[in-house]
């Protein structure tokens, strides 16, 4: 069987969503993932996680692996949702693991970054200028993305 066979396709369900509907859906995910991994007890933020979630879970196919047995991969048949079925698939392993533990703020002013924190619970878990050891604002460049 040729590694690029396709063994099972489990098809996104509805219509083909337009690229601004995408974006807007990104938006919420965002939103929704960024309110659940501060808040892992906020039901709203976790249904819409969910909901995206299992979405891209749908969007995916099984299909030969090149060294034998097989994988999931996401259909190309996707469209424009595609990117936003990545982003899931890839987010909805963090709060369902323990790496949420060790997710932190910035506590930069107006920030709003998150970050997982791997160095442990030694507490520096907040960004410090290299030189002076003091906290910083963020750089212009590290300014939360804007809201819908």
């Amino acid at each position: 069987m040729p590694p690029s066979t396709r063994i099972s396709r489990i098809p996104s369900p509805g219509p083909k969503r337009t690229a601004t509907g995408v974006v807007r859906a990104a938006y919420r995910f965002r939103n929704a993932l960024y309110r659940l991994l501060r808040d892992p007890a906020d039901e709203a933020a976790f249904a819409e996680v969910a909901r995206v979630a299992q979405s891209a879970v749908r969007a995916t196919e099984l299909v030969h692996g090149v060294r034998g047995g097989a994988q999931r991969r996401l259909s190309d048949d996707a469209g424009p949702a595609l990117p936003l079925h990545a982003v899931a698939r890839a987010a909805e392993d963090l709060p369902s693991g323990e790496a949420w533990r060790s997710v932190r703020a910035c506590p930069g002013l107006d920030c709003g970054w998150l970050f997982l924190d791997v160095r442990g619970s030694d507490g520096g878990a907040t960004w410090r200028a290299a030189a002076t050891g003091r906290r910083r604002a963020p750089t212009p460049h590290a300014r939360r993305l804007p809201s819908e």
